[in-house]
C-alpha cells in the first residue's frame, strides 16, 4: 500500500512525537521516585528528630534510669551526643526504606557511631557501666551565621 506523500510525512512527525512522549514519561517517572524517596528521607529524618530531642540529658538521669529509658543526651560543642538503643531506633521508622535512607545520610554526614570496636559487639558502656545495644548519633548544632 502506497501512502500519499502528505501523510507519510504526517507519520513522520506522529512517530517522532510519539517517542518523544514515551520518553518523557519515563523521565516523569524517574523523578516520582525520586521525590517520593526525598519525601521518605524528610519524613524519616523529621521521625528522628523529634525523638532525639525528646531524649533526656545524661546529667539529669540517676544511674537507677539507665535500665528503663532508651537513650540519652550529651550536649557538646557543636554539636549533641545522642546515644539511644538500637531497638528504639529501628523502630522510629516506617519502614526498612526509611530506616536505610536515614542511616545512609547520617552515614554520609559522618554523624553515626555503630560501636568504637569490634570487642563490644555493637554495644556501648552506658554511664551506669552496663554494655547495652546503641548508636551514637551526633547531631550537628545550627551555628548562627554573623
Amino acid at each position: 500500500m502506497v501512502l500519499h506523500p502528505a501523510l507519510q510525512d504526517w507519520r513522520v512527525i506522529v512517530g517522532k512525537n510519539v517517542r518523544r512522549i514515551r520518553r518523557q514519561r519515563r523521565c516523569d517517572a524517574a523523578l516520582d521516585t525520586l521525590s517520593t524517596e526525598q519525601r521518605t528521607l524528610d519524613a524519616g529524618w523529621k521521625s528522628l528528630k523529634v525523638r532525639l530531642m525528646s531524649l533526656p540529658k545524661a546529667s539529669t538521669i540517676t544511674r537507677s534510669e539507665y535500665d528503663s529509658i532508651e537513650g540519652y543526651v550529651e550536649p557538646q560543642r557543636g554539636r549533641y551526643r545522642c546515644i539511644l538503643k538500637t531497638d528504639k531506633f529501628n523502630r522510629i521508622f516506617v519502614n526498612a526504606l526509611q530506616r536505610k535512607l536515614v542511616l545512609d545520610e547520617l552515614v554520609r554526614r559522618n554523624w553515626i557511631t555503630r560501636s568504637r570496636s569490634n570487642d563490644n559487639q555493637g554495644q556501648f558502656i552506658w554511664p551506669d557501666g552496663v554494655r547495652r545495644r546503641s548508636l551514637e548519633i551526633n547531631w550537628g548544632r545550627r551555628t548562627s551565621s554573623a
